[in-house]
């Protein structure tokens, strides 16, 4: 059986006040796991990079802001190819 991941991902630095909202609207939702911009790097320090987290008991809900370098980095490391094969089996 193939399973899929929900993957979001958020613009304009929206990310938390989206798991803000769902996690505050839809039962049994929590942050599991958070990275957060550092200083020095591509986005606004302190805004989230990657969070994994449960949406209703569904567990391993990632989401990351959408970016072209995003974008690229996600094709570049084959998840664009292992998603399209994970919904073609």
């Amino acid at each position: 059986m193939t399973t899929a991941r929900p993957f979001l991902m958020f613009q304009n630095g929206c990310a938390q006040a989206a798991l803000d909202l769902y996690f505050g609207t839809l039962p049994d939702s929590r942050m599991v796991r958070v990275e957060r911009y550092a200083q020095d790097e591509a986005g606004p320090a302190g805004s989230i990079k990657v969070a994994v987290f449960t949406l209703c008991g569904r567990s391993s809900v990632q989401c990351c802001p959408r970016t072209p370098q995003n974008r690229r980095q996600l094709i570049g490391h084959g998840a664009h190819n292992s998603i399209m094969q994970s919904l073609s089996n």
